[in-house]
């Protein structure tokens, strides 16, 4: 897929080339009958837009009118944000009203020593006080994320890095995202018929320069899948 699109020939590319084929696949995830997607970046997308609220209503509106007419149904569309941005007035923040639920693209303190190896316990702090943030101040519906591990040093990236979860914090941090939806009913994808979809992001499978994975691995093993197994009902 493009990285950056330029155009709306390039916009229509995409769609057809990329996103369609994907939709049309039996195991793309629904939700209410919905296709669920999530624009990773909702405030780059504005940027990307050349700032245009009127680019970006009509690019959704292109996608769905391209999804309808692929015979495919409607979208649940969901926005990304960075994890201190909470989501107060869409179409101000990001030129749109139309997502229906936000969630993270990655959550970390920047205001960490890049030099520091910080303790798990740390990061795992800082997710859920964010987490709790969203939940409670965010005008929509806020879809948690899990950290699975966050150290970039393989990329020589300049952010702070943490020493890897155990295998008891990683249950920890799976236990503690079920105990906030009891807590907070604004955590979930919206259902037509009021409510919430119960889900959660996982940060990440395979971003191994990243630090963020889950794959199997020759000193994890499976471990990673069969706690989620084990927790997650």
């Amino acid at each position: 897929p493009k990285y950056r699109v330029h155009n709306s020939s390039e916009w229509l590319e995409m769609i057809h080339r990329d996103w369609i084929p994907a939709f049309k696949h039996p195991s793309y995830l629904r939700v209410d009958g919905k296709l669920v997607f999530k624009l990773i970046n909702a405030p780059s997308f504005l940027v990307n837009c050349n700032n245009s609220a009127a680019l970006v209503a009509h690019r959704w509106h292109v996608l769905r009118q391209e999804v309808a007419n692929a015979g495919l149904g409607s979208i649940m569309l969901g926005c990304g944000v960075p994890s201190r941005l909470i989501v107060t007035n869409p179409q101000k923040q990001f030129g749109y009203n139309g997502y229906a639920f936000t969630d993270l693209y990655g959550m970390y303190d920047p205001q960490g020593d890049p030099h520091v190896v910080y303790p798990w316990h740390i990061e795992s702090t800082f997710v859920r006080q964010w987490r709790h943030k969203h939940a409670t101040e965010g005008v929509l519906p806020f879809v948690p994320m899990v950290m699975s591990g966050w150290d970039p040093r393989p990329w020589n990236e300049p952010r702070p890095s943490y020493k890897f979860p155990t295998g008891s914090e990683w249950r920890a941090e799976l236990t503690n995202v079920l105990a906030d939806y009891a807590q907070y009913p604004q955590m979930g994808m919206p259902l037509s018929g009021g409510g919430r979809q119960k889900v959660f992001n996982i940060y990440a499978w395979n971003e191994f320069g990243e630090g963020g994975m889950m794959a199997p691995t020759k000193g994890w093993n499976y471990t990673r899948l069969i706690a989620i197994k084990d927790v997650v009902p």
